[in-house]
């Protein structure tokens, strides 16, 4: 190449230049012109070279040295952008460097300076992308604007590059101080450029594209508030640019559906819709935009039929997205982007229609876009999403676990190529996190759930609260938790999934249709924990949230049918405990609704047959139509061979069936339908792995049809391998507890009919120990009484048993308490009222009830750490643990303790005395004829045959159970000092509802009775008797405080008839109100209503009752004292319970009443849930009630005895139990020999219906622990 001489006369006349070095300075800019000019290399190397000699004729130490610096780093920039030759950058940036070095700090300059060595570092930096050019270049730039005006050349210069800079190193590193320094300078150069400049719309174009990357992270809805702003104004100043103005519509649509999609209302949607329909006009075919407004309105069309649920709208979008798809030719970079729309499309059609070929072309389509995306480029994250979430969606359509393998491996993928910054990366954590749930289901493998669980924790840590996805996303949480439990039977995973599911319930606005599915969620987690602890508010919740899904749901069929079948297991949950054939007839009705709507090849279609299975044959076991069970049965085998890769759902359908041939055998007898049970139960038995919670309930089923073919056949291996499969499933840790309690007591049983007493006591004591687990304390009281229900004399079977395994009686007695009914129901957390199961129908499923029911389980929680610490604490380290028999000895010295057992084993009385426990069998006493007296009591009244019936039970009960009792504690007559020995009776099953106190032989001069020997007292329990007494002192310093006596007497109870009119009632409570004085008491009478007397229970000393009393046979629990309101406001057993008066401890409640005492709920004959012990639990000292009605016209004789018992001894419990001693003795004399309306004439020894029916109940305080 030439060399062009330089002279002197480059330079123009007339400068004159003060050195050498100004004079080769000038020159180089001179030649930096020329070269500008001419784009010749010869003028920038000449212009290098000038630059070089100034600098080398520059002093150091000259104030011009910094100047010659900069200007030689200048014109190697100018070659490097000339020729690209990074050695000529990299000059430039040490020279810039040097320059600054040696300026003086706040010289007018320096800002200059560092702006060039700043713009050099920019571009090595996109030349190297090396971090530290990029700090460095933002550093350098940070101090050049501290120094320059704004709106000169170089400050919008510094802005512009700085503003550009942060948004790289946003990217890059997440600072959000970056993003936010990067808007603000964009916003400060918009507002500096004037109306008019031609720099204004790129401007504009910078600032929103920065709010675009701060939406990603955010996804503020400020900024989707600011993007729309500008986007606006970008259209208004593109006005007369067709092409600007296409793209700048585009940007403001692509805004204005991320609003949408915010608020999820219509108006914004069509909003959108309508400014993209306009965009794609704007562009027109030829447009460089046209193919991209297309693709963002086929996103938005998509948008609106997902709301619309319309073929229409979806239809148009998949044809959108394909004609934008065309715009974009093969090998276009836009390609994959337009491949991956039309997949969504085409994915979000299938949804609705159920068409596999959309969904096998949304696949394709992606799968496309997969091949045909370069190295490089950018959307991959995106596009592996989207592969992995329709094949997701393919796989839970057709069961196909390789198809679920690609999904998680696409969306594994994903979650790897998302920036950590981008929201998106939340979205693919949620996706991921779906699809590996979805493959547990189907394969088992724990560790998928597991994954699954840690991918959406994951991606709810990335996700900011605010955003309208997480509800979604705690929805995809819950079932993951859901499903685990099903699994491993973990109590905190069922509880995690309804607090995530429910609070994604409340993130999900009302009109969203994710919200219909959430609600389904959690009806069918709230069932599942129903099934797993009774609660009757999780079967009213789980009810009404299937409703409320039902109801959101607009119009696709499948979703519907999946609802409908989820709504009518509910129903037959509720009326398997209610029995209310309205539930079970509308849970067959919705059912067989719901299998309509769904097709046969569908993967939801078995689970929904299997629904409709389960309600009619939950109809036959009630009602016993065989066309039910007919039905149902032909709907189960059509079942079994149907196609599913879920083991689960297989053994589910299996055991369903082999239950309904079991049903229909009980009902003919058809020893083929046994059999068929029998194997049916077997292959559900085999299909599901050992340690799987369901399989617990299947060993169980198959077990039972194994014992009933044994009674029809006698096979004893029949036997032996219904004992394997009880055991089996007891030992089933995963299994809920109340199974596992009557699975160890049906393996008990059969062990105890082969006489092996020791392991049949052994799984009788587990049978006791998980009872307490199965019927926890957070538990409204009502459930709690049903759970307990099921299991009906459980503690009496195992302290029976323990006997028979030689085991001492002291050992029977241990754990007996434990099922007993005062450790039953005592320990309630809460008020029954505050969360009643028989209101929740009426409330909202995603509020009160949820958080309450979450409120009763943590206090639970807590209460067990707090009984585990006061266990630790010196001498509470048997605290509410069983009593050791040193223990139980000490509470004997006032009088012996006599728990009188019985069981179909062997009955027996388990006496406590000061000096030993012992051991009494009763031969004569039967489980069968107890039962058969407590009937026979319950249907006397006093009429003569009734009688005489009355009178030959209390015989029998002398002759079975008292008489040897007494015998044995050295009772042989009255005592002789008139002395009288006490007695505490503890009966268990039937004797509950036969007087004890009142067995004998009541002839003239007979002493062969309770009554002439000792003096009774019942006690609900032992631990009932030992923790009162130790809180006696308590109570008396207590009732020395007190001084009323709250009197009530119903003479007449409205709604009953004057047939059941009391007219003794009053003069009863008239006598009592007159004796006040002599007891030192203040008499107070108030209104006869529910609300008054409960509000005057805790500060009284005596409660007074005179009226009629009400059983409710079926919740004993909602048994009542019958008042003026109690047809609307009953005054309950709950109620009483709930008052927990322990801290005042009032001293007597006498209940004058009908049926006080009785509870007619076989079941439960164990359970203290009557009226008297209601009072004794809720903190009354002492309990005076009746077993069975009592005569009107003696009840106040019998009142004044007590009193008077009380004036003259004290009050003190031995007062009381005297004093009802007294009475009974009294009113069998009085009732001798007195005639009754049939003419007929009772003995001399009185009427038993008239004195043997009252007792005395106490000490009774029921126990909580005290301030100390």
């Amino acid at each position: 190449m030439s060399r062009l001489p330089v002279k002197r006369d480059v330079i123009p006349s007339g400068f004159a230049f003060d050195s050498e070095s100004s004079w080769l300075n000038a020159q180089s800019i001179q030649l930096a012109r020329q070269f500008e000019q001419s784009g010749s290399r010869i003028y920038i190397d000449q212009a290098i070279a000038m630059a070089e000699r100034a600098v080398r004729a520059t002093p150091t130490n000259s104030p011009a040295h910094p100047s010659r610096l900069i200007n030689l780093a200048n014109r190697f920039r100018m070659r490097y952008h000339a020729f690209e030759d990074m050695a000529d950058l990299n000059r430039a940036i040490d020279i810039a460097r040097e320059s600054v070095q040696t300026t003086e700090r706040g010289a007018s300059n320096l800002s200059n300076r560092l702006l060039m060595l700043g713009i050099s570092l920019k571009l090595r930096y996109q030349e190297t992308k090396s971090a530290q050019d990029l700090g460095d270049a933002i550093d350098m730039l940070n101090k050049a604007q501290e120094g320059i005006l704004w709106h000169d050349p170089a400050g919008t210069e510094t802005l512009e590059t700085l503003q550009y800079l942060l948004v790289e190193r946003y990217t890059q590193t997440e600072r959000a101080e970056d993003i936010d320094r990067s808007i603000e300078f964009a916003t400060k150069l918009v507002e500096l450029t004037p109306p008019g400049d031609s720099r204004l719309l790129s401007r504009i174009e910078s600032q929103i594209d920065a709010i675009d990357e701060r939406f990603h992270r955010t996804a503020s809805y400020g900024d989707i508030t600011l993007g729309i702003k500008l986007a606006e104004r970008g259209v208004r100043l593109a006005s007369r640019n067709a092409a600007d103005r296409a793209a700048w519509m585009g940007r403001q649509s692509m805004w204005l559906g991320r609003k949408a999609k915010e608020t999820g209302e219509m108006e914004d949607i069509e909003h959108a819709i309508k400014i993209a329909e306009a965009a794609v006009d704007a562009a027109g075919p030829d447009n460089d935009y046209y193919g991209s407004n297309l693709s963002h309105l086929a996103i938005l069309l998509t948008m609106r039929a997902e709301k619309t649920e319309m073929e229409d709208d979806i239809s148009r979008a998949v044809e959108t997205a394909e004609l934008a798809l065309e715009a974009a030719p093969v090998g276009s970079h836009l390609r994959p982007s337009r491949l991956n729309s039309l997949a969504n499309c085409l994915g979000t059609r299938f949804k609705q229609t159920d068409k596999l070929q959309d969904l096998n072309r949304a696949i394709e389509a992606v799968a496309q876009a997969v091949k045909t995306m370069p190295s490089n480029y950018t959307g991959k994250a995106t596009i592996y999403g989207t592969l992995g979430v329709w094949y997701g969606n393919r796989a839970e359509r057709t069961s196909s676990v390789s198809d679920l393998d690609r999904s998680i491996e696409a969306l594994g993928q994903s979650v790897q190529l998302t920036d950590a910054s981008d929201i998106g990366q939340a979205a693919s954590w949620q996706n991921l996190g779906k699809w590996l749930n979805r493959r547990f289901q189907l394969t088992g493998n724990l560790a998928d759930i597991d994954r699954s669980i840690q991918c959406s924790e994951k991606a709810l840590e990335l996700m900011p609260s605010d955003h309208n996805s997480r509800g979604i996303l705690l929805n995809t949480l819950g079932s993951a938790f859901g499903q685990r439990h099903q699994w491993t039977g973990r109590v905190s995973d069922l509880d995690a999934a309804i607090e995530a599911i429910q609070e994604a319930v409340d993130a999900i606005p009302p009109s969203e249709p994710n919200r219909s599915r959430s609600l389904m969620n959690l009806g069918i987690e709230l069932e599942r924990r129903f099934v797993q602890f009774g609660a009757m508010v999780d079967i009213y919740r789980a009810i009404t949230a299937m409703e409320a899904s039902l109801d959101s749901l607009r119009t696709r069929q499948l979703d519907r049918a999946i609802i409908m079948s989820g709504l009518s297991t509910t129903l037959l949950r509720k009326f398997e405990r209610t029995k209310d054939l309205a539930d079970i007839n509308r849970a067959i009705a919705v059912a067989e609704e719901a299998s309509k709507l769904c097709k046969e090849d569908h993967t939801a279609f078995p689970g929904i047959m299997l629904h409709w299975a389960n309600a009619l044959g939950s109809r036959f076991k009630h009602s016993g139509h065989l066309d039910d069970a007919d039905e149902a049965i032909d709907i189960l085998e059509r079942l079994i061979n149907y196609p599913t890769g879920d083991s689960r759902s297989r053994a589910t359908r299996l055991s369903a069936l082999g239950v309904m041939y079991s049903r229909r055998y009980a009902k003919t007898a058809r020893l083929k339908d046994l059999d068929n049970a029998i194997k049916m139960g077997q292959y559900a038995v085999q299909a599901l792995p050992h340690d799987h919670p369901d399989r617990c309930g299947m060993l169980n089923n198959v077990a039972g049809d194994l014992e009933t073919r044994h009674g029809r056949t006698n096979s004893k291996q029949d036997l032996d391998e219904a004992l394997r499969y009880f055991t089996e499933g007891f030992y089933n840790q995963a299994a809920p507890s109340f199974l596992r309690v009557y699975l160890s007591a049906r393996a008990a049983i059969i062990l105890s009919r082969y006489c092996n007493w020791k392991d049949s006591s052994a799984l009788w004591l587990e049978a006791v120990m998980l009872l307490q687990r199965s019927t926890p304390r957070f538990l409204e009281n009502s459930d709690r009484q049903f759970m307990l229900s099921e299991f009906p004399a459980l503690a009496a079977q195992a302290a029976s048993i323990a006997l028979n395994a030689g085991k001492s009686a002291y050992e029977a007695i241990k754990h007996a308490g434990l099922a007993e009914r005062f450790d039953a129901l005592r320990d309630v957390l809460d008020s029954s009222s505050m969360n009643d199961s028989r209101t929740s129908m009426d409330s909202d499923p995603t509020v009160s009830q949820g958080a309450q029911s979450k409120l009763r389980r943590e206090a639970e929680d807590r209460l067990n750490h707090v009984i585990a610490e006061i266990r630790t604490k010196e001498g509470f380290s048997t605290f509410l643990l069983p009593p050791t028999a040193e223990q139980l000895m000490a509470e004997a010295e006032p009088g012996p303790i006599v728990i009188v057992n019985t069981s179909y084993y062997r009955c027996d009385a388990l006496i406590i005395e000061r000096h030993r426990i012992t051991t009494l069998p009763l031969p004569d006493l039967r489980m069968e004829d107890a039962e058969e007296k407590a009937q026979r009591i319950r249907e006397a009244d006093p009429t003569l045959e009734s009688f005489s019936s009355t009178n030959s039970v209390l015989e029998w009960l002398w002759v079975v159970a008292a008489r040897p009792i007494l015998a044995e504690l050295g009772y042989h007559g009255p005592p002789a000092d008139d002395v009288w020995p006490r007695i505490w009776w503890i009966p268990t099953g039937a004797l509950t509802h036969l007087p004890i106190h009142a067995a004998g032989k009541h002839t003239h001069d007979s002493t062969e009775t309770v009554l002439d020997r000792v003096v009774s007292s019942y006690s609900l329990s032992v631990k009932v008797l030992m923790h009162s007494r130790q809180q006696s002192q308590r109570g008396e310093t207590a009732v020395t405080t007190a001084n009323k006596a709250v009197l009530v007497s119903m003479r007449r109870t409205p709604g009953l008839g004057t047939n059941k009119d009391l007219p003794f009632a009053a003069q009863e409570v008239a006598m009592l109100e007159g004796f006040c004085p002599e007891l030192q008491l203040k008499a107070i009478r108030p209104m006869q209503c529910r609300q008054d007397v409960l509000r005057l229970l805790p500060s009284c000393k005596v409660f007074h009752f005179a009226g009629h009393g009400h059983t409710n046979h079926t919740e004993p629990s909602l048994s009542s004292l019958l008042l003026l309101d109690w047809q609307t406001q009953p005054l309950t057993v709950a109620d009483l319970r709930d008052l927990q008066l322990q801290a005042t401890a009032p001293f007597l409640a006498y209940l004058s009443a009908c049926s006080t005492g009785v509870n007619e709920a076989e079941a439960l004959a164990d359970e203290a849930v009557h009226l008297i012990g209601a009072c004794q639990l809720s903190g009354f000292q002492h309990v005076v009630g009746t077993l069975w009605a009592v005569d009107d016209e003696h009840s106040t004789d019998a009142a004044r005895q007590v009193y008077d018992a009380i004036r003259d001894g004290g009050w003190n419990g031995a007062a009381v139990a005297r004093g009802v001693h007294a009475a009974a003795r009294l009113l069998r004399r009085q009732s001798g020999g007195r005639h009754l309306g049939t003419g007929y004439a009772i003995r001399e020894e009185g009427n038993p219906a008239i004195w043997a029916p009252y007792i005395h109940v106490g000490l009774g305080l029921g126990f909580r622990l005290s301030a100390k």
